[in-house]
C-alpha cells in the first residue's frame, strides 16, 4: 500500500502476519523495521518501531516512523518500509515489504525553499520579470543579463 506523508510528521502503518501454514494472524515475533529511500541499499533505522499484536489483536502489528530530516528523510523521495529482523510461528519474514511512502513538504514556505535549491540560477527580480542564464520564459528569449527577446525574433 503507498502512502504520501509529510515530512516532519509522525505516521503509522498497519499490517498484519499470518502463519504460513493456515493463514490466520499470527504474532509476529522480534519485529524490526528499516526503511530504504527509493532504491538505495542504505537502512534508515532512526525513528522506526514497530509494536506486534496491536490493540491486543493476533497478528495486527503497527508501524511508527518518525519522518523527520534528523532521522535522514527528505522531501520528494520515495521510501520503502520493510521488515529487517522477525519471525511468525518461527519462520523467518526478514525482507517482507510493509509498505511504501512518498514525503512531501508540510507547508509552503518548504515547497518554495525546495524549488529555490533545484533553480539556484534564476534571480526573480520582481514579479514577471527574471534576470537568469536561461534560454526560454514564457515564450522569450532570456539573456544572462536580463535582456530578452520575444521568441523566434
Amino acid at each position: 500500500m503507498d502512502y504520501t506523508r509529510t515530512i516532519e510528521d509522525t505516521f503509522y502503518i498497519m499490517f498484519t502476519t499470518r502463519d504460513f501454514a493456515t493463514g490466520a494472524p499470527f504474532t509476529l515475533a522480534s519485529g524490526t523495521g528499516v526503511v530504504y529511500e527509493d532504491a538505495s541499499a542504505a537502512e534508515i533505522t532512526a525513528g522506526v518501531s514497530i509494536a506486534a499484536d496491536f490493540d491486543s489483536k493476533t497478528g495486527l502489528n503497527v508501524t511508527t516512523i518518525a519522518a523527520t530530516a534528523a532521522n535522514g528523510y527528505e522531501v520528494g523521495k520515495t521510501y520503502h518500509l520493510v521488515l529487517s529482523v522477525g519471525t511468525v510461528n518461527s519462520v523467518s519474514v526478514v525482507g517482507e515489504v510493509i509498505g511504501h511512502f512518498q514525503l512531501v513538504a508540510n507547508d509552503v514556505a518548504t515547497a518554495v525553499d525546495a524549488i529555490q535549491a533545484k533553480t539556484d540560477s534564476l534571480t526573480f527580480t520582481q514579479a514577471g520579470h527574471v534576470d537568469a542564464n536561461i534560454q526560454r520564459v514564457n515564450d522569450v528569449t532570456v539573456t544572462g543579463d536580463g535582456g530578452a527577446t520575444p521568441w523566434g525574433a
